[in-house]
């Protein structure tokens, strides 16, 4: 998957700032699915809430443990309706259910998460590219993942992951370039000012 993914970010280095127009839109419909799952963790766990305020039966010293146990159920499960009988097959099919759709929501906070780290590494390119005078046209931010990828693939979370870093390495080269120009310029001025300044004999 790796070098499937390293040959695809090679072969898109010519990308013109017209691409990168088109992959920010595509970017920003991750960002919607990614932000559509939070919002419905939210309402789910105010639900969640909600359902347990009027299922939880009252506490008392003669509760049995069964009992106990039921209560626990619709605790963790406000899909069954209250007094519902609960079989084995039924809670693992529900604690499936419950244990994917956590892992999805997880799965989506970090690709919002990932795709916000990328919006400031770009912003810091940018900075970056025009304090060295490079010229827009000729250099693209090289981010394909979000455009030509379904971030429910398996592997979505992993090539943009690597793409991130990537994108942070070519950052920090730019800065440290920066930091090179600037030592070389302040030496060159100051081996400028140490030069004797020759005096004319009358």
């Amino acid at each position: 998957t790796s070098s499937g993914y390293e040959s695809m970010l090679r072969d898109s280095e010519a990308s013109s700032s017209h691409n990168d127009s088109t992959s920010e839109s595509s970017v920003s419909g991750v960002i919607k699915a990614a932000r559509f799952h939070l919002k419905r963790k939210s309402r789910s766990s105010s639900s969640s809430s909600r359902s347990r305020s009027r299922s939880a039966p009252p506490r008392s010293g003669e509760t049995s443990k069964s009992t106990q146990s039921l209560a626990s159920v619709r605790v963790c499960s406000p899909r069954l309706a209250a007094g519902e009988a609960v079989d084995a097959d039924d809670l693992r099919r529900l604690r499936v259910e419950e244990a994917e759709e956590i892992a999805k929501q997880i799965h989506y906070e970090r690709i919002h998460e990932l795709l916000a780290r990328q919006d400031d590494l770009k912003h810091e390119l940018m900075e970056a590219k025009e304090r060295l005078m490079v010229e827009r046209s000729s250099w693209s931010f090289d981010l394909h993942v979000a455009e030509h990828m379904d971030p429910d693939q398996p592997c979505f979370l992993e090539a943009l992951q690597r793409e991130t870093e990537i994108l942070a390495k070519r950052v920090e080269a730019c800065k440290s370039h920066i930091m090179m120009v600037s030592c070389f310029d302040v030496n060159q001025r100051i081996s400028k000012s140490q030069i004797p300044v020759a005096t004319t004999v009358a």
